[in-house]
């Protein structure tokens, strides 16, 4: 009785690492697809900026891009302080 006990004990204490394990990997793999799509979106603002000669359009372009990096670089700070 004592042995099953301890083996669902420790299926348990598996389970729960397992379950913290690909909780971990989802969450990474989200902020990396976020990063991916600021980064687009960033690049496609930048060629927009360039190419309008509508000082509104690129008033416009310009927060836009502001509002993006900022985000991208709340995203990527923290992985950077997990990195040291």
């Amino acid at each position: 009785m004592q042995v099953r006990h301890k083996d669902q004990v420790k299926e348990s204490a598996m389970s729960k690492v397992l379950r913290t394990d690909i909780h971990n990997f989802m969450s990474l793999q989200c902020k990396k697809e976020k990063i991916d799509l600021l980064e687009k979106q960033i690049k496609v603002l930048e060629r927009r900026l360039q190419s309008s000669s509508c000082e509104e359009q690129c008033a416009h372009c310009h927060v836009a891009l502001t509002k993006f990096e900022i985000e991208l670089v709340d995203l990527m700070m923290p992985a950077l302080d997990e990195d040291k």
